[in-house]
C-alpha cells in the first residue's frame, strides 16, 4: 500500500525506513498496532548505525544531520511520538503526521 510512496521518496535521494512490528506479513493482520514510535526510533538508529558500518550499503550514504520523520493513520502518531522521544536530537528537522490515529491495517 505505501510503496509507491516510498519508492517516490527514495526516487529524490532520500533514504527511506519502514519499521514493521512483527514482520511484513504478520503486519497485514488485524490489531497488530504500535503507537509509541517505538519501531520508528529502533529503525531511525539502525540507519544511522549502518552509515558508520563500512561493509553496509548505507556506509557515509545518510545525512544524520537531517532527518524527517513522517507517517500516516497509526505511523503518523508514532512519527509524533518517536519525534517526542528524539526531541534532543538537533538533526529531526521535520515531522509530517497524516491522520494521525489508529484507522487499522
Amino acid at each position: 500500500f505505501y510503496n509507491e510512496n516510498l519508492e517516490l521518496y527514495a526516487s529524490h535521494g532520500a533514504v527511506v525506513v519502514f519499521p514493521f512490528i512483527k514482520n511484513p506479513e504478520g503486519d497485514k493482520k488485524p490489531f497488530t498496532l504500535n503507537t509509541d514510535g517505538r519501531y520508528l526510533v529502533k529503525a531511525i538508529n539502525y540507519a544511522l548505525n549502518m552509515t558508520k558500518n563500512g561493509s553496509s550499503a548505507f556506509f557515509n550514504r545518510i545525512d544524520s544531520q537531517n532527518i524527517v520523520i513522517a507517517g500516516h493513520s497509526m505511523g503518523a502518531t508514532c512519527s509524533i511520538e518517536a519525534s517526542k522521544t528524539l526531541l534532543e536530537e538537533k538533526a529531526i528537522k521535520l515531522t509530517v503526521a497524516q491522520h494521525p490515529g489508529v484507522c487499522g491495517p
